[in-house]
């Protein structure tokens, strides 16, 4: 009986676990920087876009749902094998509540390694700066042109 006990308390402790790692950042995370939303961003975009999707606002995702956008976004960038290489901040500012972050990033998909610059606009919503625009600049694509997933 206590081996059944201790079995079900491993579960539940287990699946509450695996519960807390899987939701999206907290809306509560007041603290990020415009930079740190860009590096999270970077890190989410194409592997998790779920938790992408709450770094943006509704106007980036162009009135999708969060759910909804992350879906179709993660088919588009599967579709084209993307990767986000690397990422290197080049420029913060800030401006009440507008921030720029302009990115030199390096990735990959179905049609070659390419680099391009990223200029993330964020806005401040409810205490936390979200993702409002991306614009890709200086784009270096080997063999020709892919429409931009986002």
């Amino acid at each position: 009986m206590v081996y059944i006990v201790r079995l079900i308390l491993w579960a539940l402790v287990v699946v509450v676990g695996s519960m807390v790692y899987l939701l999206p950042p907290s809306l509560d995370e007041a603290d990020l920087t415009p930079g740190e939303v860009v590096r999270q961003w970077i890190q989410l975009y194409g592997q998790d876009t779920v938790r992408a999707a709450a770094l943006t606002t509704e106007h980036f995702r162009k009135g999708e749902q969060p759910q909804e956008w992350a879906k179709r976004i993660q088919r588009e960038l599967e579709a084209i094998d993307y990767q986000h290489l690397v990422g290197e901040i080049t420029e913060e500012t800030l401006n009440g509540k507008l921030a720029t972050v302009t990115v030199h990033a390096g990735i990959v998909a179905i049609d070659g390694v390419s680099t391009q610059t990223e200029i993330y606009t964020l806005k401040r919503v409810h205490s936390r700066w979200l993702i409002d625009h991306l614009e890709v600049t200086d784009e270096i694509i080997p063999g020709g042109k892919n429409p931009h997933a986002f």
